[in-house]
Parts: C-alpha cells; sequence; structure tokens
C-alpha cells in the first residue's frame, strides 16, 4: 500500500511540474511505474478524482491565485451554448442536458488558457408512492460526461411530506468513486440538508468532505390580483 501511494504522490509532483504542458496518462503512467490502467485506477482511489479533473481543478485553481494577486485580466470572451429538455409523465421524470456545446477557450493574462469542454447530463427518476401517502421513495440515476471522463449516480431517497413541512434522507453511490449519505428538512420555506461523500477505497470511508446547505423557498404569484408582488421580496 505504501508503494502505491508514493506512486500518487510522484504523479502529483509531476502534474504541479507540468502544469503548463500536456499531461496524458502515458506520462502519469511513467512517473507512477505503473501500467497506464492501474496508475488510471489509484489516482481514483487515492484522490476521488479522475487525473483529467484533477488537472483541470489545480489549472483553474492557480489562474484564480494569478488573477486575485497579478496584474492579471481575462482577456478574451467568447460564445457558448447550452440547452436542458425535462420530460415528467405521473411518477416518472426523464431529463437531458448539455453545456458548453461551443467549447469556447478562455484566455487569463498571456500564458493560461482554459478550453470548456462539452458536457452531457442525463437523468431519469421515478417516484414510488406507498400505502401512506405522507412517504415516497425516489430512485434515480444520473450519467455525465464530458466525453474524456464519465460519472454515474445512482440514488435513493426517501421524502416524508406533511402539509409544507419536509423531511428526507438518502444514499447516492457513484460507481468506482464515492458513496455519500443524505438527510435534510424544509420548514416554513427553509431547507436544509447535510451531506457527508467519501471514497470507499483508497483514502478510506473516514476521510470524506461534510457538505451544509441552506435554501429558502417562496412563492411569487405574481398574477393574482390585489396582491403586492414585492411585499415578499422586500421582507427576503
Amino acid at each position: 500500500m505504501k508503494e502505491q501511494i508514493l506512486a500518487v504522490q510522484r504523479m502529483q509532483d509531476y502534474i504541479d511540474a507540468h502544469l503548463d504542458e500536456k499531461i496524458g496518462l502515458a506520462e502519469l503512467a511513467g512517473v507512477s511505474l505503473f501500467s497506464p490502467w492501474y496508475s488510471y485506477r489509484l489516482f481514483i482511489e487515492h484522490t476521488g478524482l479522475t487525473p483529467a479533473s484533477y488537472i483541470r481543478r489545480l489549472r483553474l485553481a492557480r489562474a484564480a491565485m494569478r488573477l486575485k494577486n497579478e496584474d492579471v485580466r481575462v482577456i478574451d470572451a467568447a460564445f457558448d451554448l447550452g440547452f436542458g429538455i425535462y420530460y415528467a409523465r405521473k411518477q416518472l421524470q426523464l431529463g437531458l442536458s448539455a453545456g458548453h456545446l461551443m467549447a469556447p477557450v478562455v484566455t487569463m493574462g498571456e500564458t493560461n488558457e482554459y478550453a470548456m469542454k462539452r458536457q452531457m447530463n442525463f437523468s431519469g427518476a421515478y417516484n414510488i408512492r406507498l400505502k401512506s401517502p405522507l412517504y415516497t421513495i425516489t430512485p434515480s440515476v444520473m450519467f455525465r460526461t464530458d466525453f474524456a471522463d464519465y460519472r454515474t449516480d445512482i440514488t435513493c431517497r426517501v421524502q416524508y411530506e406533511y402539509e409544507k413541512r419536509r423531511m428526507y434522507g438518502g444514499v447516492n453511490y457513484a460507481p468506482q468513486r464515492s458513496v455519500a449519505i443524505f438527510f435534510g428538512g424544509t420548514l416554513h420555506g427553509v431547507d436544509l440538508c447535510y451531506s457527508y461523500e467519501s471514497n470507499p477505497s483508497g483514502i478510506g470511508m473516514e476521510h470524506g468532505q461534510h457538505e451544509v446547505t441552506i435554501a429558502y423557498r417562496m412563492d411569487l404569484n405574481l398574477g393574482k390580483k390585489g396582491r403586492n408582488v414585492h411585499k415578499s421580496v422586500r421582507w427576503l
């Protein structure tokens, strides 16, 4: 196990030293001293990211630091395009969306370039009604790809809803990537959710990330006569 960890560290060191160059799986396998396939698997197990995703995040982080600390401007503008389609019938929901279809390249300063990759998302969900109308089980699947890498998320969510009160919880599994649990609820328009995500192999379940989200919802009945439609906005 120690040799595998050192191999991942060598790959990370190589990426950091050659971040401005083109980095492929062959180069990473050369420094890890393992096969390309095994190097790819090791990298995911110990970082939770594919090499391509890790490189992309590191380049964005470095460019952001340059924008913050140096006299550097984003000097490019580009046209981009995306779309989304959503279909619902009874208890079934299907979705398809695409982003960065024009694959624009943004130049940050004189030397840093970031190419936006085309992305496709496919999703499907089905609401299973139980004997009690207060409870719903919703299994869902989402498939995401940038045509170089992909991720599949399989989720099972259980929800309790009564009047304007709602509680939910569930588990998410992304094969070869992560396992996550989540739970939350909604009361008086405020939605609070907690989740914990971790890689089940490599670094271990105890080395995960926590996430807390808070959202507020309100109805804007703009077509209702005799109502000050701005009142809720000012109150918020």
